[in-house]
């Protein structure tokens, strides 16, 4: 009898020991992919989208891919840009510039607070970063000084910006209600950065030291900068039959960091 007693006693507490568990374990997070977006890159014009895949014991892989969508500056910009009232008889006419750009960025992440599993928690990321921008822009130019036949030329401008950056970094994934997912993250990363400059025409070798002449006079104040830009040019420029082309690569630090918004499934 004193046995059966003290089972009874000993049940409610039993059961609710088990239905403490059974609910915590209903509520652990059990998805181990997730869809993200960056919504502050939107506002510089860059879509970025990751995918965040749990592989094993708190590693994950994380794929980020981003595109560079604003494509163009207001022609408003453009003319406060090159706006040069002092010179008289413009003879360099500029058109709209345009953008393109594109990224990619994989990182491997571990997650190693006791009790966490990937993609939940704090985590420590190594990422390689790669992308590249290119912005093009058509000039007019106008110079009836030159003995050509012609004084009126087409030009195309385009500057290219390309990096590979090995890095770093930390962050927090948060996976609220088993499907909204908060990741902050904030690291650093060094590697080469390359830029190039191009100008084609079909005879932009005749034109290149009156087209930069004239691009001193419309510059006023930094007219002397770019003519020691344009003198180094000269001398390590790539020569073709209708362009010439500049272009070095350099080592640089950075940071990364950012907010993403996503869903786990």
């Amino acid at each position: 009898m004193k046995n059966i007693v003290f089972v009874l006693l000993l049940l409610p507490f039993c059961l609710f020991s088990q239905a403490k568990k059974q609910s915590a374990k209903a509520t652990q997070n059990t998805a181990k992919n997730v869809v993200k977006i960056n919504p502050l890159s939107l506002f510089g014009g860059t879509f970025s989208l990751s995918y965040e895949r749990a592989i094993w014991r708190g590693f994950s892989v994380n794929l980020q891919g981003s595109y560079l969508y604003v494509n163009s500056l207001p022609q408003g910009i453009v003319r406060q840009i090159w706006r040069n009232d002092a010179v008289e008889n413009q003879k360099l006419t500029f058109g709209k510039p345009r953008f393109t750009g594109y990224g990619f960025t994989p990182e491997i992440r571990y997650y190693f607070l006791p009790g966490q599993s990937a993609p939940e928690g704090l985590y420590a990321g190594i990422y390689l970063r790669m992308w590249q921008y290119n912005a093009s822009m058509d000039v007019t130019y106008i110079n009836p000084d030159l003995n050509m036949p012609i004084d009126t030329f087409q030009l195309t401008g385009k500057v290219s910006y390309y990096a590979v950056r090995p890095g770093l970094q930390v962050g927090y994934n948060w996976i609220i209600g088993n499907h909204f997912s908060l990741d902050a993250f904030l690291g650093a990363n060094y590697g080469v950065n390359g830029a190039s400059m191009q100008l084609r025409s079909p005879v932009i070798l005749d034109l290149y030291d009156a087209l930069i002449d004239d691009f001193v006079v419309l510059a006023g104040n930094q007219g002397a900068i770019i003519q020691t830009t344009a003198g180094v040019i000269r001398d390590r420029f790539s020569k073709q039959a209708d362009r010439v082309t500049f272009g070095g690569a350099f080592g640089l630090p950075g940071f990364r960091g950012g907010l993403t918004l996503g869903f786990a499934f």
